[in-house]
């Protein structure tokens, strides 16, 4: 065969002329005329030898390339006169070339040989192909000849060669980082298909972009700095670049700008725009180009397939904070742990329970002195990330939060989110997020977020539309490298069929030059696209249809490594395929290691990267900070669609089973969490029942560490996952792990709020468990349900059925002499022991006590509230059990209740102020921090007052506040805000510092939710700003806080009588500042009416009987009527028992009530002593505004007594402090009407 071809090639210059065949020894012999030379091989290996391997494009010598380039335009022109002549080589290799250099002129002559396999070409009908196989050949000559490394070794053409093989992949990397640009691309040409054909389809075409190189070899193969794919045949996409977004760029950055230089604050920014539109890319450039500033990057990216999983999201980027933070230098990271530790304390333990890396920040976890569960738990650890937050963000060093893809955030990340950026004690932080306005409703829950952080902090409104025709011109145009001009057509072409949709042009692009629709062409140094077919090809309105498409045309490997990483979601840490593949997270992902196995796939870890990278380097994958993400969502959800759905669970059984059979030995707390997510997904699937209780118990096992953790919503996606697993029988075979999975998860739906399901899986526990024990803290979910749901009679009556069946029994309908049965019993038996007895009590140890002292003292709040009987009996109880069988934690409430009744109810203060000490003492020794809120409310708002100076509940209040919000009882700590603000009003803080403390404590207690806390400060923060002359009318408590009518309505309609008095005091206050006296005792009669009927004994009580009597002598002295002489008495005597008690209280308004009397009797030097001792007493207290009234009504009398001087120095004395005070509207109503 061989002697025929060569017989037939006698005329072509690039082959040897053949003599003869002759058969000696019963074997061919050709002769062949002599071939001067040495073979491709041996130059190549010489050549390259010689040029030491250069390792990149920059550094090739253009003299040496242009040496192998035009070796190999010699080649080609030889190959192309072969096939002129009808003849296919098919063995194109080194050692078949043999090259001869002319010594004079340095040209190369070629002769070809080899052509045992030769064919005429019209001897077949399939001769494109077998010219093909001579291109595919001819390129991996050109490779090697060009790199001086082996060639790729993949040859099944139908998959375009080297995509066959991952390794490939490096090496393709490799030969572009060494050779030019133009070769690069013109030897992938060569042995690469696109679009299911090759580019080249003759010898001749290379022949020709040969020359076209060698025409201009400077520019073509040193030129290193044309624009991309000017001239390299590359599509390259400018990352750096954003098109049309100007504007949008200049907001955000004016953004940050001004939180800088404002010192602080925080601010929101929301981008919104339809999937593709390039909110996600605004938002990259924008973090790039604050990157070299002083700032710390949260950046978080939601993802639709972990919408079942709570939090994921939020934890994974504070994760990557905690990275970035280590990662500083060594003072750095030395400041900065130093101020989160002082911020968090021992906070710290909630968050290094829940975010990795955060211990190494904070140093050794600390132990937390306090436990606490329920709703508190998670208040409490929501109060830790903004401690954190806090901590590490300041004016000089804001915190920039990204999130991305809002609308799949999960309820309790909104919330976190919500909470973070409202907090007013924030340095510096600014929230730019994204999401897809067409997904995302005026009901969409993220809607109902967004409306309410808008209220609370500014926000900036953005939105991110389709490019429109003349910015995708630009892109394509750099994209192409080639003049706007020039690229209209195809954007045309283009834009009509993506209708400027970003990443879809993107994606449109690649799948043309896949199809070789779009290809670049060395004889024109341009690219050149097929109008005609890309006008016709059919419209595809899906990105998923389209990117399925794409990901059906790679090879099946890099089909099922992307299928994988889908099954893992958008986003995978490297950590989690070392753990499926067995291998240690240290070691370089470039190692080989074990194998596993995936739907019957065998992969190393190595294959399994190869392969990754290689979706990366099809713009299908990013590979960022060892995490391998899809570049979209909706790449990844193409992925997802490419496995059946009846095979889906397999892929997450698979996988879930192989990280758990990987570390059966050493099984982390994470690795468990990311198996049984996997199991979870394909749980389905699973037929065998004894898997699915194992599955069920692995379920109830990290639903119990989420629950410790405090996250809730991810604590009942794990419950409802075991749950779905048992069948009908299981309470009956598996009775221990039913209890695990439906108690918990009851009390991890009501800290959700998801009240519906709570009573559900109640309803189920109350039937089948089998003992009271095991439904006790089902019935303490549900009695803490009732209270959070206002139903306070239905959590009373729930709370007294189950203390009855803890031991602790109750009249059905106690009367005044049970109370005062009770009453005599506790008094009793604490008349058995003393204080020092009482604080050496052992620790309670009978868990039903213990359990009963729990639930009592959560009844004690909506006893309270609903103004019931049943208070007194349980604070009574509380006492009792704490004597008898030992203190607990809630003992130190039991104490502080007794002692508030002992004020309120038995008129006994100085044994209210001995028991709230004493619970203060107990408090110390337990070191309850859980409590602390609670007991600092009563005893310094109910007890103390009546014997302490009323401005030492401040500070304690103050404090209270943090370490509520610390331990998680955010109701406590909010009530404190509310006292701490409403005793600063009445201790006389000034007024625009008392308002603001109102109005920033308000904003506060509204992020909670806690409207009953805080309605109860809106009448006071009004009152203040009448008397701040910030109001239209200072008689009605009518402004920028509330609206009188509507707010008194609403109290008297809820029948919300605390409120109601409320309204009517500040009402009364507000009319007698102002000179309306019957208004002001209309108003103290109706808040009297209430105070007499309840057993309150805050010092607004007291404030209230002091503006009652004032209002009274005014109203006797103007009308002259007995009535309200004889009615001020009453008060007077009041106020003259509780100035016994606590003089610094008290002393000046019972001075001054006896003032307005003496001057009602006409007992003027009585009256003139006591104005005098008022307005000493209250200055030396600092009472300044009861100072300034005294000064006022002191005016009067002396005014009244023809004495303009006296008149004259208390009148200028009142206005001066009504002014210091703030009260600049009482300031000038004074001025208006003194009648001097």
């Amino acid at each position: 065969n061989e002697f025929k071809i060569t017989q037939h090639l006698t005329k072509c210059k690039a082959t040897r002329r053949p003599f003869k065949c002759v058969k000696e020894d019963g074997c061919h012999a050709l002769y062949f005329e002599w071939a001067s030379g040495i073979t491709l091989k041996e130059w190549m290996k010489s050549f390259h030898k010689l040029e030491g391997h250069k390792t990149n494009a920059e550094d090739c010598s253009c003299i040496d390339y242009n040496n192998a380039v035009r070796l190999a335009w010699s080649i080609s022109k030889g190959l192309a006169e072969i096939h002129d002549s009808g003849v296919v080589h098919n063995n194109i290799i080194p050692d078949n070339i043999i090259v001869k250099v002319n010594e004079k002129n340095g040209d190369f002559s070629i002769k070809f040989i080899g052509f045992s396999l030769a064919s005429f070409s019209e001897e077949h009908h399939n001769a494109p192909d077998q010219i093909e196989n001579d291109l595919l050949a001819l390129g991996k000559v050109f490779f090697e000849l060009f790199s001086g490394i082996n060639p790729p070794k993949g040859d099944d053409q139908t998959t375009g060669g080297p995509k066959n093989n991952p390794s490939d992949q490096n090496l393709r990397s490799t030969f572009r980082s060494m050779v030019p640009p133009c070769l690069s691309s013109l030897v992938y040409n060569l042995i690469q298909k696109r679009g299911g054909r090759f580019h080249y389809h003759s010898v001749k075409e290379v022949d020709q972009d040969l020359y076209v190189i060698l025409t201009d070899p400077t520019y073509f193969m040193l030129n290193t700095n044309k624009s991309p794919g000017e001239s390299d045949g590359q599509l390259r996409l400018l990352t750096n670049k954003l098109y049309g977004r100007s504007h949008h760029m200049a907001k955000l950055t004016n953004a940050y700008d001004k939180l800088s230089k404002r010192g602080g604050g925080s601010e929101m920014i929301i981008i919104s725009g339809s999937s593709g539109a390039g909110k996600s890319a605004l938002l990259q450039h924008f973090k790039a180009s604050v990157v070299g500033r002083e700032c710390y990057f949260l950046c978080c990216r939601f993802q639709q397939l972990q919408q079942t999983e709570p939090l994921s999201a939020i934890i994974s980027a504070f994760s990557c904070l905690c990275n970035d933070i280590i990662s500083k230098d060594a003072e750095t990271l030395h400041l900065t742990r130093k101020a989160v530790k002082e911020v968090l304390g021992t906070e710290g333990e909630v968050l290094a329970n829940l975010i990795p890396n955060f211990h190494k920040i904070v140093g050794v976890s600390t132990v937390a002195n306090s436990r606490v569960g329920g709703m508190n738990a998670q208040n409490r650890l929501i109060f830790a990330f903004k401690l954190f937050v806090r901590a590490i963000s300041k004016p000089t060093q804001p915190l920039l939060l990204f999130l991305d893809d809002m609308q799949w955030a999960d309820s309790m990340s909104l919330e976190l989110i919500t909470s973070l950026i409202t907090d007013n004690e924030n340095n510096s932080l600014l929230l730019i997020g994204t999401h897809r306005d067409n997904e995302v409703s005026e009901a969409h829950p993220l809607s109902n977020y967004l409306r309410g952080i808008e209220t609370k902090c500014p926000c900036i409104k953005l939105r991110v539309d389709y490019l429109d025709r003349k910015h995708i011109n630009e892109l394509i145009s750099d994209t192409l490298g080639m003049p706007l001009l020039q690229t209209e057509s195809l954007t045309n072409a283009v834009y009509r069929k993506t209708s400027g949709n970003v990443m879809f042009v993107l994606q449109f692009l690649r799948s043309l030059v896949d199809e070789g629709l779009l290809y670049f062409s060395f004889d024109c140094n341009t690219w050149q696209w097929d109008l005609t077919s890309i006008v016709s090809k059919s419209i595809v309105d899906d990105a998923i249809d389209l990117m399925s498409r794409k990901i059906s045309n790679l090879p099946n490997d890099a089909q099922v490594a992307l299928k994988f990483l889908a099954c893992l979601g958008s986003l995978s840490e490297e950590l989690k395929l070392c753990l499926i593949t067995q291998k240690s997270y240290n070691c370089s992902h470039k190692e080989d290691t074990a194998f596993f196995r995936c739907h019957n796939n065998c992969y190393s870890y190595k294959h399994l990267i190869e392969w990754l990278d290689f979706a990366v380097s099809e713009g299908l994958v990013n590979y960022v900070a060892s995490n391998y993400e899809f570049s979209h969502d909706q790449i990844l959800l193409a992925a997802i669609s490419l496995i059946p759905k009846n095979e889906r669970g397999a892929w997450h059984l698979q996988i879930g089973n192989q990280i758990l059979a990987s570390n059966k030995e050493t099984a982390s707390d994470k690795v468990q969490f990311m198996a049984v997510s996997q199991l979870n997904r394909g749980a389905a699937s699973i037929t065998n029942r004894l898997q699915r209780i194992e599955l069920a118990w692995l379920n109830a096992s990290l639903g119990g560490k989420c629950v410790s953790s405090a996250v809730y919503p991810l604590a009942a996606s794990y419950f409802e996952s075991g749950v779905s697993l048992l069948d009908d029988t299981c309470w009956e075979d598996h009775y221990d792990l039913c209890l695990k999975l439906y108690v918990p998860s009851a009390e991890a739906h009501y800290c959700n709020g998801d009240f519906e399901k709570m009573e559900r899986i109640l309803n189920v526990i109350f039937q089948r468990a089998r003992c009271f024990a095991d439904k006790h803290n089902a019935y303490f979910t549900l009695v803490n349900a009732r209270v959070a749901q206002g139903k306070l009679h239905e959590a009373i009556r729930v709370g007294l059925f189950v203390l009855s069946e803890l031991g602790e029994s109750f009249p059905s309908s106690p009367d005044e002499s049970d109370i005062a049965a009770d009453y005599s019993k506790t008094k009793n038996l604490l008349k058995t022991k003393t204080d020092t007895e009482i604080l050496a009590l052992h620790p309670m140890k009978d868990e039903n006590k213990i359990a009963a002292m729990q639930l009592m003292s959560s009844l004690i709040l909506c006893t309270g509230l609903a103004k019931n009987k049943f208070l007194s009996l349980l604070a009574f109880r509380m006492v009792q059990l704490s004597l008898c069988h030992g203190i607990c934690n809630n003992s130190t409430i039991g104490f502080s209740i007794f002692g508030v009744l002992l004020s309120g109810s038995f008129n006994d203060i100085k044994g209210a102020y001995h028991f709230g000490q004493l619970s203060l003492q107990l408090l110390k020794r337990l070191q309850a921090n859980e409590c602390v809120a609670r007991l600092h409310t009563l005893v310094f708002t109910c007890i103390n007052v009546w014997v302490e100076p009323h401005r030492r509940s401040l500070e304690p209040l103050k404090q209270s506040i943090q370490i509520g919000m610390r331990s998680g009882d955010i109701q406590y700590a909010l009530i404190c805000a509310q006292q701490y603000c409403i005793h600063s009003y009445q201790c006389g803080e000034e007024l625009s510092a008392v308002e603001k403390n109102m109005r920033e404590y308000g904003i506060q207690i509204k992020v909670y939710k806690q409207e009953v806390v805080w309605e109860k400060t809106l009448p006071f923060r009004q009152v203040a700003l009448n008397l701040m002359g910030k109001s239209v009318n200072p008689m009605e408590l009518t402004g920028e806080a509330m609206n009188q009518d509507l707010f008194l309505g609403n109290a008297l309609e809820k029948k919300n009588t605390t409120l109601v008095f409320v309204i009517y005091h500040n009402c009364s206050w507000i009319a007698y500042f102002f000179g309306n006296y019957e208004l002001s005792s209309h108003m103290a009669q109706k808040g009297q009416e209430i105070v007499e009927k309840s057993c309150s004994s805050s010092f607004l009580v007291a404030n209230h009987a002091f503006v009652d009597g004032l209002s009274m002598l005014a109203l006797a002295r103007k009308t002259g009527e007995d009535k309200w002489k004889q009615s001020s008495k009453r008060p007077i005597e009041k106020m003259k028992k509780w100035a016994m008690y606590a003089p610094s209280n008290f002393e000046h308004k019972f001075h001054l009530l006896e003032a307005e009397s003496a001057f009602l009797m006409g007992e003027n030097i009585i009256a003139s002593r006591n104005y005098d001792a008022a307005i000493r007493k209250a200055g030396e207290h600092g009472f300044i505004q009861e100072q300034a009234l005294a000064h006022e009504r002191a005016g009067i009398f002396y005014w009244a007594q023809c004495n303009a001087t006296l008149a004259s120095h208390h009148y200028g004395q009142a206005h001066d402090l009504y002014l210091k005070w703030g009260a600049k509207g009482k300031a000038d109503h004074l001025r208006i009407h003194c009648p001097l």
